[in-house]
């Protein structure tokens, strides 16, 4: 089905913004087995919802699935192994796909104990704060940007490695967003303890409803997360860029 914008007028646009929302051209897809059912049609929006700040022809795409935590992680180290130059990267690239992080970061930490590591970064998917209820802070959103974190409950980041990935994502214009998020933890908390400590960081894919059969990613981010892997890679030049002290 496909309903173009062509009769919506003024007044629409007027009344809508009265009642709070902005009308946008949304396109929906879902599939039961093999039949797919997909629409275009001008959808009243909330102005409090990421797509309303979607302007002029750049495209928004959200995808809802389970355990997008943490396939989402993976997607994000495979498409980078895919893309990057690696005659370009000095040293040497370990990619790390773990198992029982949720119960205690043991894949991860039985994969650390065997390589000897000068940096360490875990990719996982983190939680949005920009819906409506009163604990929520805004300080993450969906459609900001990869998330760069800082510290939570099992890592306070090195601050040599977040910050390298805050410069590296504004010299190549990379949306990103800073992460403080004290609830969550993830395979860098066993990474950083390695081999008597190894500087760490995480690159984080905001998301909603983790833990549920619908969590949801905005592509954008996924995408501007691959991109800060990558440059991220290219930049590593030696060792010392990371060191504690």
């Amino acid at each position: 089905q496909r309903e173009g914008m062509t009769h919506i007028s003024q007044v629409d646009i007027k009344c809508a913004g009265d009642m709070g929302y902005v009308i946008k051209l949304v396109a929906s897809a879902s599939r039961e087995e093999d039949v797919v059912d997909a629409f275009v049609s001008p959808v009243l929006v909330p102005k409090i919802h990421p797509l309303a700040s979607v302007k002029g022809a750049f495209n928004a795409v959200y995808l809802h699935g389970h355990a997008f935590d943490d396939r989402c992680g993976c997607a994000v180290l495979v498409k980078a192994i895919e893309n990057t130059d690696f005659s370009k990267v000095h040293g040497t690239l370990t990619a790390i796909f773990s198992t029982q992080e949720e119960v205690g970061l043991r894949g991860a930490e039985a994969a650390a104990a065997s390589i000897k590591a000068d940096v360490a970064l875990a990719v996982d998917t983190t939680a949005v704060s920009d819906t409506p209820e009163a604990m929520m802070d805004n300080t993450l959103a969906l459609g900001a940007g990869a998330g760069i974190k800082i510290m939570d409950f099992s890592l306070l980041a090195s601050r040599a490695v977040w910050t390298f990935m805050r410069d590296i994502a504004e010299e190549n214009g990379i949306p990103y967003q800073l992460e403080i998020f004290t609830g969550i933890g993830t395979d860098a908390g066993a990474l950083h303890q390695a081999a008597g400590g190894v500087p760490s960081g995480v690159i984080s894919v905001p998301s909603r409803y983790a833990h549920s059969s619908i969590e949801m990613i905005d592509m954008r981010d996924f995408e501007n997360c691959e991109k800060l892997l990558e440059a991220f890679l290219y930049g590593m030049k030696d060792k010392s860029q990371f060191a504690f002290i």
